[in-house]
């Protein structure tokens, strides 16, 4: 038989004071306590069932930005795959400035197709 993992709470969730997220906004008690899973904070629709899916969790205390490709292996369940990347929360505004300097190279190189604005 197997055992039920128990989920853990994001470090003072249970000491009622909220925690503040990166843009000064309350989280709910809720939130709070599906940390420890990851709460969604966007999806990109890749096409063949496949997404990527960027989260917000806290696992031991660390607070982290989980980006992560899924794939559907039937309609309505989705699965985690190896390919994805979980980072510090405080790296975010540095994948940022990556991200935008990938697509003004990519801009610069004619690789974008015409959907993308520039």
């Amino acid at each position: 038989m197997r055992a039920q993992r128990k989920e853990r709470a994001a470090p003072d969730a249970g000491r009622g004071g909220s925690l503040k997220d990166g843009g000064g906004q309350a989280t709910t008690e809720s939130e709070i306590k599906h940390l420890a899973r990851g709460i969604q904070v966007s999806a990109i629709n890749k096409g063949r069932g496949s997404q990527l899916r960027v989260l917000v969790s806290a696992w031991r205390g660390l607070n982290r930005i989980e980006i992560r490709e899924y794939t559907e292996v039937c309609p309505g369940t989705s699965f985690p795959t190896k390919s994805g990347v979980i980072m510090p929360v405080d790296l975010v505004d540095d994948l940022i400035g990556a991200l935008a300097a990938a697509k003004d190279r990519a801009s610069s190189l004619g690789l974008l197709s015409r959907r993308t604005k520039p």
